[in-house]
């Protein structure tokens, strides 16, 4: 029973030069650029991993990455909303400057954050919750999509968890950064078990 996940985070929300804040969940900026996603798009096809359906959260980020990927790759079926892969909530960090959040959780704290998925003090987030949508989603992607590939677009913050899904996760990110760049993907398989094939491939700069 085999199955592939492509997990792609969403194109660029700051044009180059503007000061770049810690956007979450409560905060519905749509993209300044194309390039990103189209790239996505442009790679699946030339890599033969065109998706049967797309899924996508919620926010104009989200569904717009998701909607140019459908589009280059001319993918039909409807977009399906998972309101469960909407983003963090950065709590007094929501729209901070990055230097600014840097300087009150310090350096150790964010890359434990980027590398373990250790929750800087300060921010709201329930990791059950996101693993319970990530484990239910493979198990709903298993029973109606065997044999078939599938597409999820969402943020980073969410798409760290997705090494919840594999057996040995600590091993995991002993191995990967689990940081994933705007406009990146990562491939997941389904064979006797989930898997990584590939994490934070970026097909912009690549050259797609």
């Amino acid at each position: 029973m085999s199955v592939t996940l492509l997990c792609v985070r969403h194109g660029n929300t700051f044009q180059q030069g503007e000061v770049v804040t810690y956007v979450g969940a409560r905060t519905d900026l749509p993209l300044v650029e194309t390039q990103r996603a189209s790239a996505v798009g442009r790679y699946l096809i030339q890599t033969k991993q065109v998706p049967d359906v797309i899924f996508t959260g919620p926010l104009l980020r989200h569904t717009q990455t998701a909607s140019i990927i459908q589009e280059i790759i001319g993918l039909q079926s409807d977009l399906q909303i998972i309101d469960g892969f909407k983003e963090i909530d950065y709590g007094i960090d929501e729209n901070k400057p990055a230097k600014d959040v840097e300087q009150r959780i310090g350096k150790e704290a964010l890359e434990s954050w980027h590398t373990q998925a250790i929750v800087p003090p300060g921010w709201h987030v329930d990791i059950k919750a996101i693993q319970s949508t990530w484990q239910s989603f493979a198990t709903f992607l298993l029973k109606e999509y065997v044999n078939q590939t599938a597409l999820i677009v969402t943020s980073n913050g969410i798409l760290r968890f997705a090494h919840c899904l594999f057996p040995d996760p600590n091993l995991f990110k002993q191995q990967q950064r689990l940081h994933m760049k705007t406009g990146s993907l990562s491939i997941i398989e389904h064979k006797q078990h989930w898997q990584c094939d590939q994490w934070d491939i970026n097909p912009y700069k690549l050259g797609y």
